[in-house]
């Protein structure tokens, strides 16, 4: 039987999620007779990721004296493919060292709980559904607010609106005909280098999985979607993995069951407002966490970190994309996926595309795995 530690471990960037946990976790400290040790990285290497100033102004506010700080640019230098070296279970689930650095140095400051705020986008932060939602139930004031949010995030007026406030009353078999007459796939969340014949099959895939569990509320059915095809997922089976072999419980609050099935219930009106999306979680956390954080809109994306190794190991990565296998399976479009991989190594403000890290991660599984199964 695992002995209960006096220490716990929190992971904590300067954003909502992560941050509300650490500090609801320092609140219960106290009374628990325990002692919260703050574990968070740094990007020294893409300025946009940087998020020090806030974590030092949490630490502060928090008057936590316990935090390691570890270089997300640690192994950068290794081949990306020792760098995120797929599980042969998942080609999502990955055994990089820089999960094993993190649970060693866990394991090191006596800590056998590891919190992380992982769940908090999917749990908290609503849908532009709820937009349209509130205003069929007469709140007229969410065009107002529509409107300033597109002033404020420099987005296209017009082409927001439509999407707001006209698309979503479309019904969608009426979508997919207008797609269908200009020639795009049934569904627009597949990539344009699946070929068409593996994109019907994931259309009907995806249709059958919709209709497991339906919602009254499109807001919800988007939710719902989102939260099972969450990335997110492949980065706490990640961690789980890394943490078995150090004795580590991972924890992920926000993906609690009973918070996500609460989550589920929360009216629309409390998931974004004045241009607040996590508006119930600012508004709960209020007066725990400083305004800074807790009222900030600016979102940290951390693709553009990954993005940049994509780019510094350019070469190996087409090399590896370029393998045909795949294709002779009709699972994927080279001549696509390499114009799609090309554009973002030309482009150094461009963002790495999920759905291209997937594509990079099935094929580095395949030529580890593929022996195995005969190909």
């Amino acid at each position: 039987m695992r002995t209960s530690s006096k220490i716990i471990a929190s992971q904590m960037s300067g954003g909502m999620d992560s941050t509300s946990v650490t500090a609801l976790a320092n609140q219960q400290s106290a009374t628990a007779d325990k002692q919260i040790h703050v574990i968070s990285h740094t990007y020294k290497t893409v300025a946009s990721c940087d998020e020090s100033e806030r974590i030092n102004e949490m630490l502060q506010h928090l008057n936590i004296k316990n935090v390691h700080f570890m270089a997300a640019e640690q192994h950068a230098k290794l081949d990306f493919r020792q760098l995120y070296p797929p599980s042969i279970e998942n080609p999502g689930t990955v055994c990089s060292p820089r999960y094993t650095d993190e649970m060693k140095l866990i394991s090191d400051i006596g800590a056998n709980v590891l919190l992380t705020g992982s769940g908090g986008d999917e749990m908290t932060w609503g849908h532009s559904l709820t937009y349209s939602r509130r205003l069929l139930q007469g709140d007229f004031k969410t065009i107002q607010e529509a409107i300033r949010g597109c002033k404020e995030m420099q987005l296209p007026l017009i082409n927001t609106l439509l999407h707001l406030f006209v698309i979503p009353f479309i019904p969608q078999r009426v979508k997919q005909g207008i797609r269908k007459l200009r020639g795009k796939s049934p569904t627009s969340n597949i990539p344009v280098w699946i070929p068409s014949t593996t994109q019907t099959l994931l259309a009907q895939h995806e249709a059958s999985m919709s209709d497991a569990i339906h919602f009254s509320n499109p807001a919800l059915q988007a939710r719902y979607h989102a939260w099972q095809n969450s990335s997110t997922i492949n980065s706490v089976r990640s961690y789980h993995q890394a943490s078995e072999l150090f004795g580590i419980e991972v924890r992920h609050p926000f993906f609690d069951r009973r918070l996500v099935e609460f989550s589920f219930a929360i009216p629309d009106n409390l998931w974004i407002r004045d241009n607040y999306p996590k508006w119930l979680l600012r508004r709960s956390m209020s007066g725990i966490l400083p305004n800074s954080v807790c009222w900030n809109k600016n979102k940290i994306i951390f693709d553009c970190f990954f993005g940049q190794i994509i780019r510094d190991q350019k070469k190996i990565i087409r090399t590896i994309l370029s393998d045909k296998r795949l294709e002779d399976m009709g699972l994927v479009n080279n001549k696509k996926l390499l114009q799609e991989f090309d554009a973002l190594v030309k482009n150094p403000n461009q963002s790495l595309n999920v759905n291209l890290l997937y594509a990079l991660m099935a094929q580095i599984w395949f030529q580890k795995y593929a022996h195995i199964f005969g190909h």
